[in-house]
Order: C-alpha cells, then sequence, then structure tokens
C-alpha cells in the first residue's frame, strides 16, 4: 500500500512541474506568439539546371517559412535516398526565395540524391528528391575478321552516352595491354551507336591490342580488348638441301623458282634446283648439260629460260648459249652469243605484239665492265646489238613492265656501284633517269616488279621500294641473317619470295603490304 501511494504521489508531482512551465512559457515576452505557433519551412528543390564533367548546377527555392524566419537554406546531398543537412551540404543564404548551387568534385559512374534543405527554429526541411547518374559512357568493340592489303577492320558500338552528351569516340590501340587514348587513337564522329572504319598501314608481325572507347564530360570509357595478331611481313619457306652456291643464276617459269649452277667453293656446279611455292618444297632437275657454271645471265618465259655466258671454271667468260624447257625438263643448246664472253649481265623478256624479245645489259669481260645492251628475238633466234646503256655496270637490275624496261643499281667496281635508275620505252634507243636510291642502300643483287611498286634488295639485307608512278625510294624490313649481295628476289604467282644469299638455306616469302 505505501509503495503505491509513493508512485500516485510522483505523477502528481511531474503533472505540477509540466503546467508550471507550460504557464511559465505563455508568461515569457521573450518568445513571440508566431515562432510558438510556426512550423518548420516549405522548400522545393528544383530539377538539376546544367552539368560539365563531374560538376553539377542545382536549384531550390524556400516558399514558406511558417511563422519562423529561414536562418539557411541550400542544397544537400549524398549516395543514399536520406536526406542530411549536417553532411554533404552547401548553404545559399538565409530567407524566402529562390538560391542555386554548384558542387563539384562528383565521383563518376556513382548516383547521387540530392535535396533542397531549409531551417528555421522548428526544424530542417527537406525538399523533393533529385537524383543524378554521374555516368560515363557505355562502349563496346566490335570483332571483325576482315583484315587485307595491310589494314584491319576495327570499330564499336556506343550503347549508351552516360551522363551527357558523347565528345569523342573512336578506336585506340598500342602493342601492349590495355590500350588508352593517350596512345594511338582513330577518332570517328562522336556520336552513339555503330561505328567502323580501317586502320591502315599495319605493320606485319606485330600483336596488335584494340579498344573501343567514347567520351563524355565526366570522362572516357573503353570496350573489351580485342588482340589481333597482324600476318608476317617474312613467312619461312622450305630451305634449300644444302648451303646456295655462290653466283648461281636464278629465273622463274610456270610460277615456281629455279636455281643453276654457281660456286661450291672447291668447283662450279652444275645442279638445277626447282622450288614449288605450293608443295613448299625442293627437288632437282636435269644438270646442266656443259659442266659447273657460275654469275650466268637468265631470262625465262612462261614455258622456256634462256641462259647465257657466265664463267667456266677456273674463271674463264663463255659465250654459251641454252634453251631449258621447264615442262619437259630438258637442255638444248642454242648458237653462241655473238658478243663478247661476259657474266653478271643481267636480263629481262618482253613482248612487243606477237614478238618476245629477251634484253642483256651490261656485265663483266676479263678486262672490263661493258654497257652494252643486246636484243634477242626469240620468235626468229637473232640476236641485235642496241643503242648502249647510259652507264657501264653489272649485277643491278633489269625488270620490265608492260612496253617500259626498268634497269641500272648495277656495280661500276669490286666496291663501287651506280644509285641510278634508268627506264627505257619503245625500241630502247634512249633512256631516262629515274629518281636515285638512296646513298643509304648497299649494293643490288635482284628484284621484282609488282602492281606498281619495283622492289630491290641489297647487300646489306634491306628491302627498298620504290613507287613508279610517285617516283618515291621508301626503305623497307631488313632481313636477317648473313649479309651479302647473292640473294635471289622473284615473283612467283603474284607474291614475293626470297632466295637468302650464299651463306644461308632459307627461302622466304615477302609480304609487302604488311611492310609498313
Amino acid at each position: 500500500m505505501k509503495t503505491l501511494i509513493k508512485q500516485y504521489t510522483r505523477l502528481f508531482l511531474s503533472l505540477l512541474i509540466g503546467m508550471f512551465i507550460f504557464q511559465s512559457c505563455l508568461d515569457n515576452p521573450s518568445i513571440p506568439d508566431e515562432i510558438f505557433n510556426a512550423r518548420i519551412p516549405e522548400v522545393e528543390t528544383s530539377s538539376v539546371e546544367s552539368y560539365s564533367g563531374t560538376t553539377i548546377t542545382i536549384s531550390g527555392v524556400v516558399l514558406q517559412e511558417n511563422g519562423a524566419e529561414v536562418t539557411e537554406k541550400g542544397i544537400c546531398w549524398g549516395t543514399k535516398s536520406s536526406p542530411d543537412s549536417t553532411d554533404n551540404k552547401i548553404p545559399a543564404g538565409d530567407g524566402l526565395g529562390s538560391f542555386t548551387v554548384e558542387i563539384k568534385g562528383l565521383s563518376a559512374n556513382k548516383k547521387y540524391y540530392f535535396w533542397a534543405y531549409a531551417i528555421n527554429a522548428k526544424g530542417t526541411a527537406y525538399g523533393q528528391e533529385r537524383t543524378v547518374y554521374i555516368a560515363l559512357p557505355t562502349v563496346e568493340t566490335s570483332i571483325f575478321n576482315d583484315n587485307k592489303d595491310g589494314k584491319v577492320k576495327v570499330g564499336g558500338i556506343v550503347v549508351d552516352m552516360g551522363y551527357s552528351e558523347i565528345t569523342a569516340r573512336g578506336i585506340c590501340w598500342s602493342f601492349s595491354n590495355e590500350p588508352t587514348i593517350q596512345d594511338n587513337v582513330f577518332n570517328f564522329t562522336p556520336d552513339t551507336g555503330v561505328f567502323s572504319g580501317y586502320l591502315e598501314k599495319i605493320n606485319g608481325g606485330k600483336i596488335y591490342h584494340i579498344r573501343a572507347f567514347a567520351t563524355n564530360s565526366i570522362g572516357t570509357s573503353y570496350g573489351e580488348e580485342v588482340i589481333f595478331p597482324a600476318p608476317p611481313v617474312f613467312t619461312d619457306m622450305a630451305p634449300f638441301t644444302s648451303y646456295r652456291p655462290t653466283g648461281a643464276a636464278a629465273f622463274s617459269s610456270y610460277g615456281r623458282a629455279y636455281l643453276v649452277g654457281g660456286d661450291v667453293g672447291q668447283s662450279y656446279s652444275n645442279v638445277v634446283w626447282e622450288f614449288d611455292p605450293i608443295s613448299n618444297s625442293w627437288r632437282d632437275r636435269n644438270i646442266f648439260p656443259l659442266g659447273g657454271r657460275k654469275f650466268v645471265t637468265a631470262f625465262s618465259t612462261d614455258a622456256t629460260a634462256y641462259l647465257l655466258g657466265g664463267l667456266v671454271n677456273p674463271g674463264q667468260p663463255t659465250t654459251e648459249f641454252y634453251k631449258y624447257k621447264v615442262s619437259l625438263n630438258e637442255w638444248e643448246i642454242l648458237p653462241p652469243f655473238p658478243g663478247t664472253p661476259r657474266w653478271s649481265a643481267k636480263a629481262t623478256v618482253q613482248s612487243k605484239g606477237s614478238v618476245t624479245y629477251g634484253y642483256v645489259i651490261g656485265g663483266r669481260t676479263t678486262n672490263a665492265i661493258l654497257n652494252e645492251v643486246w636484243r634477242y628475238n626469240i620468235n626468229s633466234g637473232q640476236w641485235q646489238q642496241i643503242e648502249n646503256f647510259p652507264t657501264s655496270h653489272y649485277g643491278g637490275i633489269v625488270l620490265s613492265k608492260n612496253d617500259t624496261i626498268f634497269a641500272g643499281l648495277g656495280q661500276t667496281g669490286e666496291s663501287t656501284s651506280t644509285k641510278t635508275l634508268w627506264i627505257s620505252s619503245g625500241d630502247m634507243s634512249t633512256w631516262k633517269e629515274e629518281t636515285e636510291i638512296p646513298n643509304l642502300a648497299g649494293t643490288i643483287s635482284s628484284g621484282v616488279i609488282l602492281n606498281d611498286l619495283l622492289y630491290v634488295i641489297d647487300s646489306n639485307n634491306r628491302i627498298w621500294e620504290y613507287n613508279i608512278k610517285q617516283k618515291v625510294w621508301t626503305s623497307k624490313s631488313t632481313l636477317g641473317g648473313y649479309k651479302d649481295e647473292g640473294h635471289s628476289m622473284m615473283l612467283l604467282n603474284g607474291s614475293i619470295y626470297i632466295g637468302m644469299s650464299v651463306f644461308s638455306t632459307s627461302m622466304k616469302k615477302y609480304d609487302p603490304i604488311w611492310d609498313n
């Protein structure tokens, strides 16, 4: 019973104190009636006005103070849907009316919540919740199986622009993982959707790492990485069955390469080798009938090869002239060459109407370097000496394209060579200088013409390209291996093959479209 009396006593005292405090407030002139009756303000969050990168501009407005002066208003924000003006906020003054704030330093790829707020004596009010996703673009890298002519198709798709308009898009690439726009860039028109194009001048044998990219005001995003192994510049073919002899004659027929004779050290060879690029194999053919020879001059039609002069062991020049019937694998002796015995001359064939001619230029005799030009009528079997070549030389190149012959770049002595390339059309009575090959080039041993480009290889194993239309020389790739002027370059079935020099057994296929 005593306990119950105590509990009632405490309750009565509490009520009495509460009534006293309430009456005191009513009698206290320092708390105005309007504040006592006030409510929290009424505030509204406007839409986001603008954005640039990770900076946005947003507005609000205090509509009503509701009986107590607004002492602070502004914008608060966070990454969760729970307003808190004590955390991230930017005050924008006090009182009624509109206000605008700029918020900087937001993080990319995050969703932010924003509220206008207003504070008076009764507490803090919040406006509507606004959200902004500070998003990078969404981009994908496309995969294409289209690579040819020294170029590869690349592209991508901008699936979503993200936070703002696309300002840049394209492809970035490098020779290492995860390329960025700080590496190599292939730009496309800024937009969403699919884009594609060809990445040109691909370096053969390199591994390309490729990614699509897209940029908006927030930053740059990347698609998945695609790896493109570029086709090789040089492809190893079946090697010679033995070390190649010095000074072997080379020609092509029926899309196959042939090497005849040469110096094997203690003697000259009479062996004939045939290389078939389709089966990638070598085989020996009927030997040269008169024994070993080196530095023989060779030219060929589709079905027949002609071999002239050269050195007979021990180093005697000859006027012997032979025909090799390729499909029959037969040799036939022809009447001797009417000119001076010679070696290391260069030759080509050219058709004029129904008549096919072989042209032999330069060469060496026992005591002279020649500038003679001889024409052989393959139809009639007759030789004719025509106008001399502008310079005396041996080796170098003699190549034909349509009705034009390209010649020169030969040696003028044991350690000197000419850098001049000459052309002649029509009856070969006049010659015109073309652009000189750069002085960096070594001694030229052979060459081919493919389309409108002339290719030669020098004694430094470097390949040089001459653009016939633009008349410009360009240094290309360098072969590995021992350096020597004995390379044989041949055009077989529209592709270039290089038989390496004296001290190498290798045969290589050269693909100039990837040599960039």
